[in-house]
């Protein structure tokens, strides 16, 4: 048995998001992990990505469990650290301090085949990476998976940390620096309480971080939502 399954919540734009798995992918396959792409099983609706790594985590074989994005560079020795970190009884850790967004222009060159990865150009780099965590099965399960109610863009990273951070604790020191993103075009952004995620997320999980009890109980209010199977 693998002793990491590593999941991509997937669905092809059949455009530039697909040139850039179909380059990332023989990557990713050639690590001693169990892969995972999966799709939101509710295509006809607004993508979830809490419903995609539901989906992913039932498929997945191992005890530990990292979620990647399928513009994401796999970090091999990140993951390595990451599991030295599980091995040491820590149920969950972030990834990355930050995260560094390549240009549209070298992301086709690469995909192209005309550059390598570290001739790269970069337009952005972020501060922080909220999104990147590696998770035992028992952590998941705990906080009974990510709530599907957030759909579309934001908020759904941190509602699930504020879920283990309350329950947990911190995370210990993240083992990885820098992330590597291609690019990709944007999704929809909203960070005002015009976003349905922003209003969940500030009434529900924000005011009530750090409580342990509030956090363990939090996925009965969408315990409903999920499949039959659970």
């Amino acid at each position: 048995m693998t002793e990491l399954s590593v999941i991509i919540p997937w669905r092809t734009d059949d455009g530039p998001r697909q040139e850039a798995w179909d380059y990332l992918r023989p990557l990713w396959g050639a690590l001693p992990y169990e892969l995972i792409i999966q799709d939101d099983p509710n295509p006809d609706g607004r993508w979830s990505t809490a419903r995609a790594i539901n989906a992913g985590v039932k498929r997945a074989t191992a005890s530990r469990i990292t979620v990647f994005g399928a513009d994401h560079f796999p970090e091999p020795e990140v993951l390595s650290k990451a599991l030295c970190l599980m091995d040491d009884g820590y149920q969950w850790c972030h990834l990355f301090e930050n995260v560094r967004y390549a240009t549209e222009a070298s992301t086709r060159r690469l995909t192209e085949g005309a550059i390598q990865p570290w001739q790269l150009k970069i337009g952005m780099q972020t501060d922080h990476c909220w999104g990147m965590w590696m998770f035992t099965r028992e952590a998941w399960e705990t906080a009974g998976g990510g709530d599907p109610r957030f759909v579309g863009w934001g908020f759904g990273d941190s509602a699930l940390i504020d879920v283990w951070e309350a329950i947990y604790g911190p995370s210990p020191d993240r083992p990885g620096l820098t992330l590597t993103e291609l690019w990709h075009p944007a999704t929809e952004r909203g960070v005002s309480d015009d976003n349905p995620n922003y209003r969940l997320y500030y009434e529900e999980y924000y005011p009530h971080r750090g409580d342990a009890e509030y956090m363990r109980a939090i996925h009965t209010r969408w315990a409903h939502l999920l499949p039959a199977d659970g």
